[in-house]
C-alpha cells in the first residue's frame, strides 16, 4: 500500500514539474514572438522613415516648384497639340481626388489643352470610377475618345 502512495506522489509531483516546464516553454515562446514582432516592427519603422527621408528630398516643395518652373520655362511647344508653347502644368490625377505633386503625376500642355483636359479628365473619371495615370496621360497626349 505504501509503495502505490508513493507512486501516485511522485506521479503528481512530476505532473505538477510538467505543468512548471510547460508554462517555462509557452511563456519562452511568448518571449520569442514579442522579441521577433518588436525587431520587426523596429526595422519596418526605421525602412518607413528612411523612405520616408528619400521621398521628402526627392519631392521637396523646392525640387517640385523647380521642376514645374523648368517646364514652363523651357520655351518647349505643347506635347498634345504641338503647335503652341507651354503655358501651365496638369495634375493627371487631380489633387481634389488626391493627385499628388510629383513629377510622374504632372505634365506640361499648353493653356488651351490645359482647359479641354480638365473637362474630359472629369468626365473619363466619372465613366471608369478610377484614376489609372498611364491611361489618362495616353489621352491626354494622344486624344480623347468623343473629343
Amino acid at each position: 500500500m505504501r509503495r502505490k502512495v508513493n507512486i501516485e506522489y511522485e506521479l503528481q509531483n512530476i505532473d505538477e514539474e510538467f505543468k512548471k516546464i510547460k508554462d517555462f516553454f509557452l511563456k519562452s515562446i511568448v518571449a520569442i514572438e514579442k522579441n521577433c514582432y518588436y525587431n520587426a516592427l523596429e526595422d519596418f519603422e526605421e525602412k518607413q522613415e528612411k523612405l520616408k527621408q528619400e521621398y521628402e528630398k526627392k519631392y521637396s516643395e523646392d525640387f517640385f516648384n523647380g521642376y514645374i518652373q523648368g517646364l514652363l520655362d523651357s520655351n518647349s511647344i505643347c506635347p498634345r497639340c504641338k503647335k503652341n508653347k507651354i503655358g501651365s502644368y496638369h495634375h493627371i490625377q487631380p489633387r481634389k481626388y488626391f493627385g499628388q505633386d510629383e513629377p510622374e503625376n504632372i505634365i506640361a500642355l499648353c493653356n488651351e489643352c490645359h482647359n479641354i483636359i480638365e473637362e474630359y479628365t472629369e468626365e473619363l473619371y466619372h465613366k471608369q470610377g478610377y484614376w489609372d495615370i498611364q491611361v489618362l496621360k495616353n489621352y491626354i497626349l494622344q486624344g480623347f475618345p468623343n473629343e
